[in-house]
């Protein structure tokens, strides 16, 4: 018997303010944990995006990769970034959700 199952991977959700975050979804904004600590809102959202992977990808943040998958993984990611960007947040949610071992 074949069954087809789908499964829904976790995504990035727009907000406006972290009180429309839906149940069982983590909010990322400028006063949680995972904001980022360079973050610069004159510089372009792809350019953002990518300082963020950038920053995370050094081998001495291999505890702070761990951290964002044990805390994140499969669970939607809400911000107040548009959804028709590219954001940092979708950069959380490829560490949270990647097969990687530490």
């Amino acid at each position: 018997m074949n069954m087809t199952v789908k499964i829904n991977r976790p995504c990035r959700l727009s907000v406006f303010t972290e009180g429309e975050t839906p149940t069982g979804a983590v909010f990322i904004g400028p006063t949680s944990k995972w904001w980022p600590k360079q973050h610069n809102p004159s510089s372009t959202p792809a350019y953002a995006r990518e300082t963020y992977r950038q920053s995370l990808a050094v081998p001495c943040k291999w505890r702070t990769r761990i951290e964002i998958r044990t805390e994140l993984r499969g669970k939607d990611i809400a911000s107040t970034c548009p959804s028709d960007q590219p954001s940092f947040v979708d950069v959380l949610l490829e560490i949270a959700n990647s097969g990687e071992v530490a």
